[in-house]
């Protein structure tokens, strides 16, 4: 209720899980570098997803799908990223796309906190906005609808995603393949 004219308020919010711990006697002081308080694997983990761009485009992605906003702490947020991903499924032309893209692997989509992830035979290979994929849920726009429908996918947004190269792991597949056969002298051939 307002306080001001008495009358009814609606309180939208979201929620984002920036990380999972467990509870520790120093938990109530102040959060220091991004690998403190966690395991030798985890902090592995991130090193090497530094290392081979994984954490590099993962920022990508979340700077996408939030408007260009970061979280405090991405190395901790790719953690819990990885952490409550889970399988999801995407449109035919979506999964058409990345197959042509990383034939012939096997193709699987995991998503969690607005983000999925293209594994191929179970590599990283690049991260999307989850509504690029999916389209956006109809409850984003808010209210108390209890219907669970999404829009229609955006295919130009993902097609320019994709085009862009935002959000991929660097390694091979057909796109890094093409520009290893091209030669300098083809850069330098101007595009009227």
């Amino acid at each position: 209720m307002c306080p001001h004219c008495y009358g009814e308020l609606v309180v939208h919010f979201t929620l984002e899980i920036v990380d999972i711990v467990a509870p520790t006697a120093d938990s109530e002081q102040k959060p220091g570098h991004w690998s403190d308080g966690l395991s030798e694997e985890e902090v592995k983990l991130i090193t090497e997803s530094t290392a081979t761009g994984i954490l590099g485009a993962f920022d990508q992605a979340v700077r996408r799908t939030r408007g260009g906003e970061a979280p405090k702490n991405m190395e901790r947020f790719l953690l819990t990223f990885f952490k409550t991903a889970r399988p999801v499924s995407v449109p035919m032309f979506v999964l058409r796309y990345f197959i042509e893209e990383f034939a012939p692997a096997r193709i699987v989509f995991w998503a969690a906190q607005g983000i999925a992830v293209v594994l191929a035979d179970e590599l990283v290979k690049a991260f999307v906005p989850f509504d690029f994929v999916r389209g956006k849920s109809v409850k984003s726009a808010g209210g108390n609808s209890a219907i669970k429908a999404r829009l229609p996918v955006d295919q130009e947004a993902f097609s320019e995603w994709v085009r862009t190269r935002f959000g991929y792991v660097i390694g091979k597949g057909a796109f890094f393949r093409n520009m290893q056969k091209r030669s300098l002298g083809e850069f330098g051939i101007p595009r009227i």
